[in-house]
């Protein structure tokens, strides 16, 4: 009897035991809140050419027409965490001097035309970071003939790198290479995406491009003078 008082009192205690540490289903109450946060962008982005420069040229009035070969350097800042995709066109004005034209009216002065200055070769763009190393970015690329081909530059010729500046594409004879305003060339675009600034160049990018200017045959000798233009323009998506 009193063994059997036992058996009935472990049972009893083990019951108010599982009653204590099992949920009582009745009672549960739930409820969910949204937070939020909001990034602050401190990164920016702009575009510069740097580095311009033609080297001289010969002439006298016998002279037949010469060449001035020279380069320029387009650099991005590019540190924005995310930018749209966005197209780079170069042009330049007419070069212009301060020699008058003999019996010239106003008086007017020897010039040469923007026309007469080429694009020779486009390198590809020299990055902090690009997309192979990781998340997709905002690549920047060029392009191989002056006009938007889909925004993806044509294969590189076979032997196109160069040590210092890297893989380019040679432009000579192609249809829209040269920098007068009225049909500027398209030399560059970016993907959109965070920008390309990183550990390579903490600014962003540049990218190399090399110019000539065709010297008209009997051009007086003096000092011509233009101004180059770099154009970025937003909108395009991949």
């Amino acid at each position: 009897m009193n063994l059997k008082t036992k058996a009935l009192g472990l049972v009893a205690a083990l019951g108010l035991s599982l009653s204590a540490i099992l949920p009582a289903s009745a009672d549960i109450q739930s409820d969910t809140e949204t937070v939020t946060v909001g990034l602050t962008e401190t990164g920016t982005f702009a575009v510069a050419i740097t580095n311009a420069n033609l080297g001289p040229a010969s002439t006298s009035a016998t002279t037949p027409g010469s060449t001035s070969v020279g380069s320029l350097y387009i650099d991005y800042t590019d540190t924005k965490s995310y930018r749209g995709g966005f197209d780079t066109r170069l042009y330049a004005d007419n070069f212009t001097s301060t020699l008058a034209i003999p019996y010239s009216s106003g008086p007017q002065y020897y010039g040469i035309p923007a026309s007469n200055l080429e694009i020779t070769r486009v390198y590809d763009a020299k990055q902090g970071r690009w997309s192979s190393q990781g998340p997709r970015i905002g690549d920047i690329g060029p392009t191989s003939n002056g006009d938007d081909n889909n925004h993806s530059g044509a294969p590189y010729a076979s032997g196109s790198t160069d040590t210092t500046h890297g893989r380019y594409h040679n432009w000579t004879g192609v249809s829209n290479n040269t920098l007068e305003s009225t049909t500027p060339p398209l030399v560059g675009f970016g993907f959109q995406g965070p920008g390309t600034a990183g550990s390579a160049i903490a600014t962003g990018s540049f990218q190399r491009i090399e110019l000539k200017l065709n010297v008209p045959s009997g051009q007086p000798a003096t000092t011509y003078t233009t101004t180059l233009h770099v154009d970025v323009a937003f909108g395009w998506a991949v």
